[in-house]
């Protein structure tokens, strides 16, 4: 009789393929194994199978042929689900992160055509793009939640935009309004161009080459549902949940949101590089951000006019920020495009432009915040053929914001690994 309903146990259980076994798998693999039926694991490494050496290994490519429930992915990296469900055709649906089932993530479930009282617009700037484009279209049309609009901003590419999205269905097309600018008008003109294209309703600026989560319209309707006094929302990219009661906190000043930063700074337990300052995990509410449009015009030249209109709401206490602990894109790598490191990084020093009512201690919190330590990667980076003006340029970034920010270490540090730079310059 135990054997019989044993056996009961084992044909109830869902049958799951273990996709990616990273540090997840290794952390709830017990779990999994006690829960589900695991029919297979795989991973694109072949290596990777001496992690699950009880259980058959397949190639990516072999999914298709085998019976399962659901894909369980087995690393921490987002963006996965959706990179699988493109490239070997799985329902998206079927693909589920270990702390998604297991963990302390809430599990956003389908649920299209969903009516909200206001309505998002996805706004994608880009300029000759044409294959990630055409993958964050892609990933746009996997959504669980497919109420929103779409405006592509085409900063003078090279090749058709309309061509990423002609060949999809009409319901799809008739989300999408592309507006070609005549000629390439910059960075930060580009986004301000797209701000003023909506003077209601919701706002998300996403980078044609970063990866949306298939759940992420879901996860900012959730937000901005019960956002009314909210001016904009910070999608962290980063797992801030130690620091937060719930899956968000509201911020009604720049004070405010430093000193939560400054607690988590000064524990020197989490690195926040590149989280403020990315572009694609911010969503705005153009009730209040249709007040701030000569700003974005004002800064578009430092290509940070997106998170200028952020601060001085804050510095002003015009509306609220949250910042929400959910995952709604992850970014991806340059592909050997366009992206110029140097440019954008001497652009970003000139957060120093914008008048914040802040004393100097929170001045470099910000600093600190918003600009990461790039400097040993331009160090790294340099070309020896612009030499020369790839140099003043670090040393012009230095100046106006590491100085502030960096260690008595890092400032050693900085001027140890400069000087070496220009010896060698010199000697070559």
């Amino acid at each position: 009789m135990n054997r019989d309903n044993e056996m009961k146990g084992i044909l109830d259980k869902e049958r799951v393929i273990v996709y990616a076994l990273g540090i997840n798998w290794k952390k709830y693999k017990e779990q999994i194994n006690k829960l589900f039926d695991i029919v297979a694991c795989s991973d694109q490494n072949q290596e990777a199978a001496e992690y699950a050496v009880e259980y058959p290994f397949i190639l990516p490519d072999q999914i298709s042929k085998i019976s399962y429930d659901k894909i369980i992915v087995g690393c921490k990296q987002r963006g996965v689900r959706e990179l699988i469900a493109l490239q070997y055709k799985i329902p998206g649906d079927k693909i589920f992160y270990c702390d998604e089932i297991l963990g302390d993530i809430k599990f956003t479930p389908v649920n299209r055509n969903v009516k909200h009282n206001e309505k998002l617009t996805i706004a994608i700037p880009t300029y000759n793009r044409k294959e990630r484009l055409r993958r964050t279209l892609d990933m746009l049309e996997m959504q669980s939640d497919d109420y929103f609009d779409i405006i592509i901003s085409d900063n003078h590419s090279d090749y058709d935009v309309a061509e990423t999205y002609a060949d999809r269905s009409e319901t799809f097309r008739e989300k999408i309004t592309l507006v070609c600018n005549k000629i390439n008008m910059g960075m930060g003109l580009n986004y301000a161009n797209l701000f003023v294209q909506k003077s209601e309703g919701w706002v998300w600026m996403l980078a044609d080459d970063d990866i949306p989560s298939m759940y992420a319209v879901s996860d900012i309707y959730d937000e901005i549902d019960k956002a009314h006094d909210v001016g904009a929302i910070h999608f962290t990219i980063k797992d801030l949940s130690p620091y937060m009661i719930h899956d968000h906190k509201d911020f009604n000043s720049l004070h405010e949101m430093l000193e939560f930063y400054k607690v988590i700074m000064n524990q020197r337990c989490m690195d926040l590089s590149g989280d403020f300052i990315y572009l694609s995990n911010k969503v705005y509410n153009m009730k209040y951000i249709q007040n701030y449009y000569e700003t974005i015009f004002t800064y578009a030249y430092s290509g940070l006019n997106y998170l200028a209109v952020l601060l001085l709401m804050l510095n002003e206490g015009s509306a609220k920020l949250r910042i929400s602990n959910k995952k709604i894109v992850a970014y991806d790598e340059p592909d050997g495009d366009h992206w110029n490191f140097l440019k954008s990084v001497t652009k970003a020093r000139t957060i120093t432009d914008i008048c914040l009512d802040l004393n100097e201690e929170e001045m470099k919190l910000l600093y600190g915040l918003q600009t990461a330590n790039y400097v040993s990667y331009l160090i790294d980076n340099v070309n020896r053929e612009t030499a020369l003006h790839d140099i003043r340029q670090i040393e012009k970034i230095y100046y106006e914001i590491y100085q502030y920010s960096f260690s008595d270490e890092e400032k050693r540090g900085y001027h140890e690994r400069m000087a070496e730079l220009k010896k060698i310059m010199l000697e070559s």
